[in-house]
């Protein structure tokens, strides 16, 4: 039987699109997924289908500052939404 995150894994594979010049608000929320959960930076862009390098910049681009409800402190993440604002 597979689990939840096995088959989110299987649906980003077939999702992702390479070679187009602009990330869609899809990839966007497949990079902020896949950051929160912890994965490093060259599986996440494996799996979009991206370049290391454009991962980098779509990082820098959704930057923002969230509050932990538990300690109140700043942290620094990335919003898919932000980036596809900018």
């Amino acid at each position: 039987m597979t689990s939840l995150q096995d088959v989110f894994f299987m649906l980003l594979l077939v999702m992702k699109t390479k070679g187009t010049k602009n990330l869609t608000y899809t990839q966007r929320l497949q990079i902020e997924t896949l950051y929160r959960a912890g994965h490093t930076k060259e599986f996440i862009a494996q799996v979009v289908g991206i370049n290391i390098r454009t991962l980098y910049y779509e990082l820098r681009r959704g930057k923002c500052k969230l509050l932990d409800g538990s300690t109140w402190k700043e942290y620094i993440s990335y919003s898919a939404q932000i980036a596809h604002q900018r």
